[in-house]
């Protein structure tokens, strides 16, 4: 309810500014905050794959743009760590086969809709401070202590249509600052998100 009375707000401020309409004004506003978030692109990733390989892990990794490095390998630590402990935990096990088994993780494009609406629940959940797995298992996140302070790291299996594992880290705030992005249904196919990398 607040995010909608600071919108209209600055709708109204800007009408009163412009003398546009409410719709044109709204219009206007949207595009501004679209405009100034960050954008997610392959030249602002950072690959950490040789972590990976480190940590007892399989497949290709990469950090969120603003995610620091000296948090990646305490990340992957923490992620193995809750694979095993958690072997008997069906919501894990979609991860665990892929990044502990080195099982292929590839997704067709007919269940790409179904991933969309489980990944837009799994954001909701964690915009509202809920931490664990989505419901496809692709998703998950957890808490890391960095520093003496609480860290939520989010860790996402991103489908590919080629056989290679890839692993997306960031902190929360990286993942509902894209959230942007990850609402576009085409960048769950891989193919289309990052094409030179998936």
């Amino acid at each position: 309810m607040t995010l909608k009375k600071n919108l209209k707000k600055r709708v109204r401020a800007r009408q009163e500014k412009t003398g546009e309409s409410y719709t044109t004004a709204r219009m206007h506003v949207l595009n501004q905050e679209q405009a100034s978030r960050p954008k997610v692109s392959q030249e602002s990733l950072r690959e950490v794959t040789p972590l990976v390989d480190e940590v007892g892990l399989t497949g290709q990794a990469f950090l969120m743009p603003r995610f620091l490095e000296s948090l990646a390998r305490p990340a992957l630590k923490r992620l193995r760590e809750l694979l095993l402990a958690t072997r008997d935990e069906p919501a894990t096990q979609r991860m665990r086969a892929v990044l502990l088994n080195g099982e292929p993780d590839t997704m067709d494009f007919a269940s790409l809709s179904r991933e969309w609406v489980q990944t837009q629940a799994f954001l909701r959940n964690l915009r509202l401070g809920m931490r664990g797995p989505s419901r496809s298992g692709r998703l998950l996140s957890f808490e890391l202590r960095a520093d003496g302070m609480p860290v939520t790291i989010v860790v996402a299996l991103m489908p590919s249509l080629k056989e290679t594992p890839k692993l997306l880290l960031g902190a929360a705030e990286d993942f509902l600052h894209a959230v942007h992005t990850l609402s576009n249904p085409a960048v769950l196919s891989g193919s289309f998100f990052f094409p030179d990398v998936w």
